[in-house]
């Protein structure tokens, strides 16, 4: 069941808030409620919702504040809506920052509010239907492993994004890059796509030596935690997306397929690699997005 928690310091609004909720989404529970910033990252801490509905301005501090901590500890994240009287673009940023899904200015009303909802519940349901699909697709070799290798779930990257604002993402929730003239295409497992004002060669330096990310083709930097098959007759890769996302391959990126197979045919056991695998996708599952 998903769960829902608010962080409002002024009654009328925590209210209005509610009552959205209550005629809305009678089936989405409100888990917990704070009203300053060491009761907003307990709460977070100890209930760890799924979506997060938070004024920005609170007595002695701000709902940042709360979520910086979380961020520093590598806690789970909800995805968050903010809902604030202080709309300043220093605010906005901030909260792109913390994945948000939506910036609302009070008064709130009802319609934009239960978009904001109604796209976080989106990106939640995308999300987990696809880590459930390879959760149960790895499950058979998972129970010959003897030895896990894990990965960081947590390591991120900072995307520079359009008007100064930057998005920080989990390496793990990256599909591919795609170049897109001066700009490059950002694609994430949850379906987002994201506009980097910065050339593909930026994010090329960037995981170079530390991440299995491949040249596909010239424009295409492909994530190879996500490849499903490497069909290198026909010249492309197929991604595991509920789509099953095809990829072409130019030669050279058949090329570099190849040896990407070889070395890992050569190195870790495939048993070991995809016990890395679920163990992230297991512990994004849990809300460390």
């Amino acid at each position: 069941m998903k769960t829902i928690a608010l962080i409002e310091d002024v009654n009328d609004h925590r209210e209005i808030i509610c009552r959205y909720l209550a005629d809305n989404y009678p089936d989405l529970p409100i888990v917990g409620e704070a009203r300053t910033v060491p009761e907003s990252y307990d709460m977070l801490n100890r209930l760890q919702p799924d979506i997060l509905i938070s004024d920005i301005q609170l007595m002695r501090g701000t709902s940042f504040d709360a979520l910086a901590r979380l961020d520093t500890e590598k806690k789970p994240m909800p995805y968050a809506i903010f809902v604030t009287g202080h709309g300043t673009p220093e605010n906005i940023t901030r909260a792109m920052r913390f994945m948000a899904i939506d910036f609302i200015e009070k008064p709130v009303g009802e319609d934009l509010f239960c978009a904001a909802v109604n796209e976080a519940i989106r990106r939640i349901d995308a999300h987990d239907s696809m880590v459930e699909e390879l959760r149960t697709m790895l499950m058979p070799e998972l129970t010959q492993s003897r030895t896990p290798y894990l990965i960081d779930p947590h390591e991120r990257i900072v995307i520079k994004l359009l008007n100064g604002v930057r998005r920080q993402v989990s390496i793990c929730e990256i599909l591919y890059f795609r170049a897109d003239r001066d700009m490059t295409t950002v694609h994430l497992t949850t379906g987002e796509v994201l506009r980097a004002v910065v050339i593909l060669g930026h994010f090329k330096k960037l995981l170079r030596g530390h991440h299995d990310f491949l040249l596909a083709q010239h424009g295409c930097l492909v994530n190879a935690y996500w490849i499903r098959l490497f069909n290198l007759g026909d010249n492309e890769v197929i991604l595991n997306t509920p789509t099953r996302e095809r990829i072409a391959l130019s030669r050279p990126g058949t090329n570099v397929m190849r040896d990407y197979l070889r070395r890992k045919e050569e190195g870790a056991p495939a048993e070991q690699e995809s016990h890395s695998l679920l163990e992230h996708l297991t512990r994004l599952v849990r809300g460390k997005r």
